[in-house]
């Protein structure tokens, strides 16, 4: 008995020492009342409460969580909105769903947190200070590419991770076939590949991924693994895919140089890293699925990262600054998954819920939605009384010019959807005979970076339609031939969306592909006018 009461005080002295060592974390900065003076701030368009930064699934899900409990967010959704899921062509592991298209689960996503009250809008951070409160996020407009300065008294960045590249010759830069045969999103490419031999490189999921997409298109499709096993954790579909008849894997290889013939690729020299043998094996088109690196190059020096960049969490998901949270891949070097990222959401918007509350946010809101619902009774008061002939005859006049514009803009916009091949030669034909030029948008259906794009065509068509004809191409349709198409044109093949044809007189003359910003396309589009 005496052995135990002595094992007694000895484990309740360390229970109270570890106690005390919690109290005494340096690595969490204690939140000073005096610095975060919610008194001070004025709340208008460009201070809001919470800023989220990443429009995937992770900032989504911080964002329904945060307007749920009624606090204002501004969601800036970046230029990959929905993130990595939305490029997923099949999501078998999304908890109540069997099988679905990424891009539909983050629609559902993006729908609720709006419907509920998010502010989500098509900007993306390119600055943070993080050295005053409250918090300065500058973020460009990826229309317009205006920028505007932001004030957050608390962010939740969940800028999610960016793909891995091989950074062998011929990949990326210059005189490369980055865009001519290499890529990294089979769902925004695969079409383009249909009946012809594709190599994918990579032995992880994301790997199984894009070649379990791949296979429904291509001729055959071989696996490149640097490794002598697979990665990926999802054992099911990876055995699926394999017992595929076009599918093949080839383990322990390495591709040290991709090949082409000036226009498009050709194949690629390997290393076997077992035998040590070298070969040149060929092919048409290269997806790599190495993985990805945290996307967080903007917090360097604002926050603290670990040696790979990864946010360093230090209570649940707060950052180094008080106030500050992260969410999602950015911050998870384990994991990984869509779940655990809606997971770091939910806990993130719970955290700056109660950030908020320790610095007194929630009682100055409720006294400024008071002050803004009683004048906004005042004033409803003071139409109620003014019912004369000449208010309502303003009004209708209003309404009149309101539905004018917006019948002109709907007019205004003459972009064509082309569907067929026969409908594409005709257009073409015809604009020739009126000396008009034709500008093209050829996307996929899960492009992130054509999705971003569509905006700024549809702005430009109104902009030159009276001189330019618009027409857009979705290569995911089974009915396109890309080959036919620039065959008429006298174009070379695509090999990448999105792509824009410039035209002039039934030909191709020029063309750009990758996301662009407005002006690029403007200027191009001037070239031929």
């Amino acid at each position: 008995m005496e052995m135990i009461m002595r094992y007694s005080r000895y484990f309740s002295f360390i229970f109270v020492l570890t106690l005390f060592a919690g109290c005494f974390d340096s690595s969490k900065s204690p939140i000073d009342a005096k610095h975060f003076n919610v008194s001070s701030v004025t709340f208008d368009k460009q201070t809001s409460p919470v800023i989220i930064i990443g429009g995937g699934v992770a900032g989504l899900t911080a964002a329904n969580y945060l307007v749920q409990a009624n606090i204002p967010c501004i969601v800036l959704e970046g230029d990959k909105p929905g993130g990595a899921l939305a490029q997923s062509d099949s999501v078998r592991n999304w908890p109540g769903v069997l099988n679905a298209p990424g891009r539909d689960i983050v629609a559902n996503l993006r729908a609720q947190a709006s419907n509920n009250g998010a502010k989500i809008i098509k900007e993306k951070a390119v600055r943070v200070d993080f050295s005053q409160w409250p918090y300065r996020i500058e973020s460009k407009n990826l229309v317009t590419g205006q920028t505007q300065t932001l004030k957050a008294l608390s962010s939740i960045i969940a800028l999610g991770a960016e793909p891995n590249y091989l950074n062998v010759p011929g990949e990326r830069g210059k005189n490369s076939y980055w865009g001519k045969g290499v890529s990294n999103c089979a769902v925004c490419d695969g079409s383009l590949y249909r009946n012809k031999n594709i190599v994918v490189v990579g032995g992880g999921d994301s790997a199984v991924e894009e070649a379990s997409y791949l296979s429904s298109l291509a001729k055959q499709v071989t696996i490149l693994v640097r490794k002598d096993y697979f990665r990926a954790k999802d054992k099911r579909k990876k055995e699926e895919v394999l017992a595929r008849p076009n599918v093949s894997v080839v383990f322990n290889t390495e591709v040290k140089e991709i090949l082409g013939n000036g226009k498009h690729v050709t194949g690629a020299r390997v290393y076997n890293n077992k035998t040590k043998q070298k070969q040149e094996i060929l092919f048409d088109g290269l997806f790599l699925a190495l993985g990805a690196k945290p996307n967080s190059k903007l917090f360097a020096g604002q926050l603290e990262l670990d040696s790979h960049g990864y946010i360093v969490l230090h209570d649940g998901q707060e950052t180094s600054k008080p106030g500050i949270y992260a969410a999602g891949d950015i911050c998870d070097p384990v994991y990984k998954q869509a779940v655990t990222s809606a997971s770091d959401g939910c806990k993130a918007a719970l955290q700056a819920q109660k950030f908020l509350d320790e610095i007194g946010c929630d009682v100055q809101l409720s006294r400024e939605q008071k002050k803004a619902e009683q004048k906004l009774l005042s004033e409803q008061e003071k139409k109620r009384e003014k019912k004369d002939s000449a208010l309502v005859a303003s009004r209708t006049q209003k309404q009149d010019e309101y539905a004018q514009t917006i019948l002109q803009s709907h007019l205004a916009d003459q972009v064509i959807t082309v569907t067929s091949y026969a409908q594409f030669e005709k257009i073409v034909q015809e604009s020739k005979k009126r000396n008009k030029p034709v500008v093209v948008d050829l996307y996929a259906n899960m492009c992130i970076s054509c999705k971003n794009m569509e905006p700024i065509f549809h702005a430009l068509d109104k902009k030159f339609s009276q001189k330019v004809t618009f027409l857009k191409i979705n290569m995911s349709n089974p009915e396109i031939n890309p080959e036919k198409i620039t065959s008429f044109i006298k174009g070379d093949d695509i090999q990448s969306v999105p792509a824009f044809l410039f035209i002039k007189d039934g030909k191709e003359i020029d063309r750009i592909v990758s996301e662009v910003p407005m002006e690029k396309l403007e200027r191009q589009i001037q070239t031929i006018l």
